[in-house]
């Protein structure tokens, strides 16, 4: 087992530490509009270099402005309207292919462009062995039932409890920057409509995990306490859950 340490204590995240293998790892983050996942993602980058893993972070909302049409997402500054139109395009896409699991497709494209800079022969179905992909965020269950197909066991699901008032409080002073204001809560309006739309899509991928035997990371982050980690191991023989936690102080 690989031993990750977050906050002085550990925890067992992946096989095959005794005969020295670092398996490639995807690690799907899960969250609800607003959430913020650069605590969760810098928390588990530094804890997989600690074992000698190289944290992969990839952005879905990111990674769609890289897609021929849809280059005018990376130009967008204002926070709500980067959002809105994120959302937008995601929909757009899954239509135009016609796959729910689209965005779990562009995520797997990245992938096999990172793995080919790793091998001499710029091979893209070589593993990129002591890697660890953290996708940031998946929002649908095919996104994940595909990346289960195809990795098994490496992937790990990370759903990322927030409360909805903190959730709105990192909306509107993360709009506020983008817009250059000085006050975050003129926007409290506009983070509500946001977080309306993308509150409840969570629950649907964590469920899903735990019927398909997944490995699930659930992480509550509490306004001003940092968050506490629990991983939670389900299978379908048993009702019982062995669980292990561990705290992060922001």
């Amino acid at each position: 087992m690989l031993k990750v340490v977050v906050g002085g204590r550990q925890m067992m995240v992946a096989a095959g530490e005794e005969r020295g293998e670092r398996p490639e790892l995807v690690l799907c983050l899960c969250v609800a509009a607003g959430t913020d996942t650069r605590l969760v993602t810098d928390a588990f980058s530094e804890a997989l270099l600690a074992v000698n893993y190289k944290p992969t972070p990839l952005r879905l909302s990111q990674l769609m402005g890289q897609i021929p049409g849809l280059e005018f997402l990376a130009g967008i500054k204002e926070e709500d309207t980067r959002i809105r139109r994120s959302m937008a395009a995601g929909n757009e896409i899954r239509r135009v292919i016609d796959h729910a699991d689209a965005m779990a497709r562009i995520a797997l494209s990245e992938i096999h462009n990172i793995r080919k800079t790793l091998n001499k022969d710029s091979d893209e179905s070589v593993p990129a062995e002591g890697h660890c992909f953290i996708v940031s965020s998946l929002k649908r269950a095919e996104e994940l039932e595909t990346l289960r197909r195809l990795f098994g066991q490496r992937v790990l699901l990370v759903s990322v409890y927030e409360p909805k008032v903190a959730r709105i409080d990192n909306l509107c002073r993360s709009i506020a920057r983008s817009r250059n204001s000085p006050n975050p809560d003129a926007f409290a309006t506009v983070a509500e409509e946001i977080i309306g739309v993308g509150g409840l899509l969570c629950g649907i991928v964590s469920v899903a995990a735990i019927i398909w035997n997944n490995p699930v990371i659930l992480i509550g982050i509490a306004a001003g306490a940092g968050w506490a980690l629990s991983i939670v191991f389900a299978t379908r023989a048993t009702s019982a859950a062995l669980r292990s936690s561990c705290e992060y102080v922001g």
